[in-house]
């Protein structure tokens, strides 16, 4: 546990430093800087653990919408993050969810079950003796087949206008305006 801590807050160092190395370079002509977002599988335990400190650490924050247990069921484990480090006021994060594959491919249905378990293996490769209860199998088996995560997603929000606007209107005037 003390090395993934470790791994964490050494990936959030990383980024945060380039962040912030980058910004005082790459200024856009409106002196706007790039935001960070990080994302993927943090293995991280809960939303009170070490884990979850540590990717929040260096300024940066998990969205308000996929925070906690705001998306996730009794049965949806916190590994899979998004964390943001924003610098540009413009940036906002509108909405955010979990996405439950399962719902749509591999369903937990007699259907599906009935499509896809010639597909399954007679013997689970990882127990020593052949699962009995094929259903319960099932669940398993399809997650080699497609992930045991559910992928998390946010809509980002940034409206530029105004500092499109500003910019094209500086325009020197000999300079040839798009009709």
């Amino acid at each position: 546990m003390d090395r993934r801590v470790d791994e964490i807050k050494q990936l959030v160092r990383f980024f945060a430093a380039r962040q912030d190395s980058e910004s005082k370079k790459e200024d856009d002509r409106l002196g706007i800087v790039e935001n960070y977002i990080l994302l993927g599988d943090f293995n991280v335990v809960s939303p009170k653990h070490e884990t979850m400190s540590a990717l929040k650490s260096e300024g940066f924050e998990v969205p308000e919408a996929i925070d906690g247990d705001k998306v996730r069921t009794d049965t949806d484990h916190y590994y899979d993050q998004i964390a943001t480090r924003v610098k540009d006021p413009l940036f906002k994060v509108l909405a955010g969810g979990i996405y439950d594959i399962y719902s749509e491919v591999f369903r937990d249905h007699d259907d599906d079950f009935a499509i896809y378990q010639r597909d399954m293996p007679l013997k689970d490769p990882e127990a020593k003796s052949p699962e009995k209860d094929r259903r319960k199998y099932y669940k398993k088996w399809r997650t080699w087949q497609m992930s045991d995560h559910k992928p998390l997603w946010v809509a980002i929000g940034t409206d530029f206008a105004d500092n499109y606007i500003t910019e094209i209107t500086k325009l020197p005037p000999d300079a040839v305006r798009p009709a």
